[in-house]
């Protein structure tokens, strides 16, 4: 396996040519090499950085010139093989000293050491929002395919990764339509390391209909009385039941109180933080979720966070939530306060930053359209100056 440089690198910036891989181009080094009063440059303290294939961090960039400025930019790195390498790197935080690295802190591999932190509970939120249970059956072959998946924009790679190197099965794979997959297709890691987790921790979405329809079909085909001809028919007929828009999870029969560590990742999947223009003079800050189904599962995250606000039909025919007023926004913020482990972790920690600027309508109008930016591409270079 290769292992990822670590040779100093120049401070000068790298532009990002389309298609490739950005490069760190920051001086990273245990100790500041410069002559810089820590207090000079906000300078808080050293993490470890585990490289995924894609991370960001706050890095210092001396100036080139006499005359140029010294600055704090985003940097973000990627290498071929993910967790191949760690090195300590400088990291800038804010007043609460909360760091703006969404690869530090909760967000690399090694966090499962922190109190409380429920990987599985996690794991089962982030799939009640993005995950899949699919069976194909090829009927000319007779080839049954179980598979596993979690789908995400190309810009979260590290939650993939992060799913994968906690579980030790399946792979992360990227597609040409910008998505990446984390995927679990052998029968025997299925058995031994998904399904049990699924078995253990509930589902609360519609998707737990689609968890136990594939652990039907895995039985009939583990079922030993059949002939293959009526394994292919059994399986047919199963995949025929479709899961009714009024289904409830059975975790709401017993109901015992919600994990955050579930919640945590269900919004890391599903939810958004954002700044919306209500008019030339004012931009407000907003958190919402919206789901095709489930609304009881809104309506539990809305008596979880304690926010005051409603779940709605619209018109398109889905089912949302939008927290507005200041005081539920402030829950909202301390809520999901240095819990995220995937790329939303950047958008919160940008958003939340951005209420120190609160009737400041310029400032927020480029701070709402870097969010957009970022999510198109989180590779992008960010100057501190753009949220400060």
């Amino acid at each position: 396996m290769n292992r990822c440089s670590k040779k100093r690198i120049s401070g000068s910036k790298t532009s990002l040519a389309a298609g490739k891989s950005p490069v760190l181009n920051a001086k990273y080094t245990e100790k500041p090499t410069h002559d810089i009063k820590m207090a000079d440059i906000g300078l808080s303290s050293y993490v470890t950085m585990v490289f995924l294939r894609e991370q960001s961090a706050w890095a210092y960039c001396p100036s080139e010139t006499e005359n140029s400025n010294s600055r704090w930019v985003l940097k973000t790195h990627k290498c071929e093989e993910s967790f191949t390498s760690t090195k300590n790197i400088p990291v800038c935080s804010d007043s609460s000293g909360s760091n703006l690295n969404p690869s530090s802190n909760n967000n690399t591999p090694s966090n499962n050491n922190l109190p409380n932190f429920d990987f599985q509970k996690w794991f089962v939120g982030f799939t009640d929002g993005d995950g899949c249970f699919s069976v194909y059956v090829n009927e000319s072959t007779k080839k049954v395919t179980f598979t596993f998946k979690i789908s995400q924009k190309r810009n979260n790679l590290q939650a993939l990764h992060f799913m994968k190197k906690n579980l030790n099965v399946g792979q992360v794979t990227e597609d040409s339509l910008g998505m990446a997959h984390y995927l679990v297709r052998d029968i025997k890691s299925l058995e031994s390391t998904i399904i049990p987790i699924f078995d253990k921790i509930t589902l609360l979405t519609s998707k737990e209909f689609s968890f136990l329809q594939f652990k039907n079909c895995l039985a009939i085909v583990k079922d030993p009385s059949l002939s293959r001809e009526s394994k292919i028919n059994n399986l047919l007929l199963e995949k025929q039941n479709k899961c009714p828009d009024s289904y409830v999870s059975s975790w709401f029969k017993t109901k015992g109180p919600i994990s955050k560590d579930w919640v945590v990742g269900f919004i890391e999947a599903e939810g958004s933080f954002y700044l919306t223009v209500k008019d030339e003079q004012r931009i407000s800050h907003g958190f919402g979720i919206t789901q095709k189904k489930d609304k009881i599962v809104l309506d539990t995250i809305v008596s979880e966070l304690q926010v005051d606000t409603k779940v709605k039909y619209n018109k398109k025919g889905f089912f949302s939530m939008d927290v507005l007023d200041a005081k539920s926004l402030k829950k909202v913020k301390d809520y999901f306060f240095d819990s995220m482990k995937g790329v939303k972790s950047l958008d919160y920690k940008i958003w939340a930053r951005s209420f120190r600027h609160k009737g400041d309508y310029e400032k927020l109008l480029k701070i709402q359209t870097l969010l957009r930016e970022i999510r198109k591409d989180p590779t992008m270079n960010i100057n501190k100056e753009d949220i400060d």
